[in-house]
């Protein structure tokens, strides 16, 4: 037996918040989906320590082009991180693009840490070019899949076996619920 259900939207029963759209092409959106985008407003030194990237959701807008987004709150701009807000399975991303500042660093790396503390599945690491003789820019990033709990906080840190300076508009990290 076969069953058409021809519908444009989905609410929900109790407000009548819309849930779900699909155009007349067929594409579905939903736009609840908890979602951010944070990175760098000014420039930011990473040392051979562990660096915390006050990144911010506010941080480029370029004519009809923005990248400010959040949904779903979550993203605290003044503590510089990601409350979980959903339960769910997450596509979360990062990249911190430096400059080097002639000097010889041989390693950059750009991590999401969760509740404070490092994981191993999502740091991405770059070797770095020497800039000993004029400066150079570098960058290390990547995009997993993690399975993430309400009120987890993500934060992006880097390090680099050497000083570099972080650049604005180009360091960035992002999440959004897949399901």
């Amino acid at each position: 037996m076969t069953s058409i259900l021809k519908v444009s939207e989905i609410q929900d029963p109790t407000n009548s918040n819309t849930a779900m759209t699909i155009d007349s092409a067929g594409r579905v959106f939903t736009s609840a989906r908890p979602s951010f985008n944070a990175g760098l407003a000014s420039a930011a030194t990473i040392s051979a320590t562990t660096t915390k990237m006050n990144a911010v959701t506010t941080y480029y807008s370029s004519g009809d082009i923005t990248t400010n987004v959040q949904v779903g709150g979550g993203y605290d701009n003044t503590n510089y991180k990601y409350v979980v807000p959903v339960t769910g399975i997450y596509v979360l991303g990062a990249q911190v693009n430096v400059q080097v500042n002639n000097t010889a660093a041989r390693y950059l790396s750009a991590m999401i840490h969760v509740n404070g503390s490092e994981v191993e599945n999502i740091k991405w690491v770059s070797s770095v070019n020497d800039g000993t003789s004029y400066p150079d820019y570098d960058g290390a990033g990547g995009t997993t899949i993690a399975y993430l709990t309400a009120g987890m906080e993500l934060e992006l840190k880097s390090y680099c076996t050497e000083t570099v300076t972080a650049l604005t508009n180009t360091t960035f990290f992002y999440g959004y619920l897949l399901g």
